[in-house]
């Protein structure tokens, strides 16, 4: 006689790849943690202090809060199955709140640090007078204030049911959700602005080829390296996105493919988060320069 069993979820390679994902994403995690440090402690030694050297420390900072919730929360605790969100009713309200809230956060902070660039590169005057560190402090607040507030459903339409937190809502909120929220406010908007943002950068550093020395552009070519590393991963986000809001789970199967889309999404939002100071360090030698000066300041 045959002895059948039925299959359970690690019997399938999808959802295997998705604990190892999990259990990586700790290690990037932290490492992207340190590393934002990193920038946030070198960009306070740079010689240039503007609006644009403070967007880049608040991103780093809110990067920090978004890729500790996303690798620490989500990714360690579906690997450790201490799932924060299914806690109780506050719980799940509280943690896709802030969750997507940070997300939008570092997201924007990237997309005013874009904008800022092209103030300062179309309006050099203006930008010298006014892209003070104060003006690009009030700048974060005011993106702080916003990612928050448009989040605010988030305290409304998530609940436990059946003891998972879920979106609770009709299909066609689901899909305005997705397509509209999630998808456009999240990814498409940015995306678009960060984009036509680069292609000033490279249309304004083509006609200043003699301006080699400058820090203001060398700053622009070392943000104008980020914002194509943005751009590519936060696509790649992007049609993530569409995939996971639009897979229909109805066996074990696909409840595996589903569970490895979620994991490949936040492991990309955590690299996307992660990777700046590796840019800034390899594009911006005045960015080089003032973080080694750290360590020869700490021998000293």
């Amino acid at each position: 006689m045959i002895n059948l069993t039925e299959p359970t979820l690690e019997d399938f390679f999808e959802y295997r790849l998705s604990r190892y994902i999990s259990l990586s994403g700790l290690f990037v995690t932290t490492m992207g943690i340190l590393l934002n440090f990193f920038t946030i402690a070198t960009t306070s030694k740079l010689s240039i202090q503007n609006s644009s050297i403070v967007l880049i420390k608040c991103q780093a900072l809110w990067d920090i809060i978004a890729i500790f919730h996303d690798g620490y929360i989500e990714l360690g605790g579906s690997y450790f199955n201490y799932v924060v969100q299914n806690f109780n009713t506050y719980t799940c309200k509280i943690a896709y709140y802030h969750s997507w809230g940070s997300s939008f956060c570092g997201i924007y902070h990237m997309m005013a640090l874009a904008m800022d660039r092209v103030l300062a590169i179309k309006y050099p005057i203006w930008y010298r007078q006014n892209g003070t560190p104060r003006y690009g402090y009030k700048i974060s607040v005011c993106i702080v204030l916003f990612c928050y507030a448009i989040n605010v459903m988030n305290l409304f339409r998530f609940e436990i049911i059946d003891s998972v937190c879920v979106l609770n809502a009709s299909p066609s909120f689901t899909f305005w959700y997705a397509s509209i929220y999630a998808l456009g406010l999240l990814l498409i908007i940015p995306f678009l602005t960060v984009f036509f943002c680069n292609l000033y950068f490279i249309a304004s550093l083509r006609n200043r080829k003699n301006d080699r020395n400058s820090g203001e552009r060398r700053l622009t070519t070392m943000l104008m390296t980020n914002c194509c590393a943005f751009c590519v991963l936060i696509m790649t986000v992007g049609i993530l996105v569409v995939i996971y809001f639009n897979m229909n789970v109805v066996d074990l199967h696909s409840l595996a493919q589903f569970y490895l889309i979620e994991k490949v999404q936040y492991i990309l939002g955590i690299i996307n988060a992660s990777i700046n100071f590796v840019i800034y360090f390899v594009s911006g030698p005045s960015f080089r320069k003032a973080f080694l000066g750290l360590f020869r300041q700490s021998k000293t």
